[in-house]
């Protein structure tokens, strides 16, 4: 596969919006096979009650999930957004089996994470595909441009987060479904 880069008014958009897809896939269908049998076998590695969310930072360990963090085409796409300057600090697996009732709520990202000032990215690649039958993931274009928006617990058993932003502060008829196909990403 060859390598792309973003354009100027694709950058443009991801700062103006706080996401980007509809992305060239990072994977075909031979990768996207090999993506699936190796999430198998990492899936397999968790114990008990373990979740898949706790798979975190396991790129570390795993050749697997190191190279698909260090994958030219994704890492090119960041320093694109964020510069050439930057650090994959963490990673981590939201799986959603189908008709799970589990859900992630309204969140931002840089409210969990320790850095300041927030300037960062999440890559989220779908290994199965997504779209708004299965669950795609949702944003909110432009919430970031009013800097971090109070969170506070959430009471939902089901959620995979234990806060979500406060909904006063943000307009969800304006969302948007990040709807990909298998070996494609979003980045927001």
């Amino acid at each position: 596969m060859s390598v792309n880069r973003l354009s100027p008014d694709q950058v443009a958009f991801y700062h103006d919006n706080g996401y980007i897809k509809e992305l060239p896939p990072i994977y075909d269908a031979e990768g996207v096979a090999d993506l699936n049998t190796g999430i198998k076998e990492i899936l397999a590695l968790l114990e008990g009650n373990e979740k898949p969310l706790e798979i975190r930072e396991w790129h570390q360990n795993s050749t697997f999930l190191f190279d698909i963090c260090m994958n030219e085409q994704i890492l090119n796409y960041v320093e694109d957004i964020i510069g050439p300057d930057f650090y994959m600090w963490a990673s981590s697996f939201f799986i959603k089996d189908p008709h799970s009732p589990r859900t992630v709520d309204w969140h931002q990202d840089s409210y969990y994470w320790p850095l300041t000032p927030p300037e960062s990215c999440t890559v989220w690649l779908s290994f199965n595909g997504s779209d708004v039958e299965n669950g795609a993931m949702r944003v909110i274009p432009k919430s970031h441009l009013g800097g971090i928006i109070t969170h506070t617990q959430d009471a939902d058993e089901n959620s995979e987060l234990t806060l979500r932003c406060e909904t006063a502060e943000y307009k969800e008829s304006s969302m948007v479904y990040l709807n990909l196909k298998p070996g494609e990403i979003s980045i927001h």
